[in-house]
Formats: C-alpha cells, structure tokens, sequence
C-alpha cells in the first residue's frame, strides 16, 4: 500500500501521502526491515544452549 502512495507522491501528487510526506512513507516501508535484520542478526549472534553434562 505505501509503495503505491510513494508512486503517487513521485507522479507529483505530494497530497497523497499526508502530513508525512514522502520520507515518512520512505521510512515506513524501510524501518520495520531494518528493525527485523537488527533481530535476526541478533538471533544468530546468540550463544548456542549447551547440554547439561549428567553424572551416572
């Protein structure tokens, strides 16, 4: 939906996209990407769980 309102906003029409504007629909579509590849990279980051050692 915001790539059609951005396709709208680039054709001249900047009342489309509100009081936002253009960069507010930009970031709208690009900061929820960025914020899953920071959590993703965090994922992968993360230690790997050990097994407990068990004594017999």
């Amino acid at each position: 939906m915001f790539v059609v309102l951005m396709a709208v906003g680039d054709a001249s029409n900047a009342a489309a996209l509100g009081p936002t504007g253009h960069g507010g629909a930009e970031r709208m579509i690009v900061y929820p990407v960025m914020l899953w590849l920071v959590a993703f990279g965090g994922s992968l980051l993360e230690s790997p769980v050990r097994p407990v050692a068990t004594t017999h």
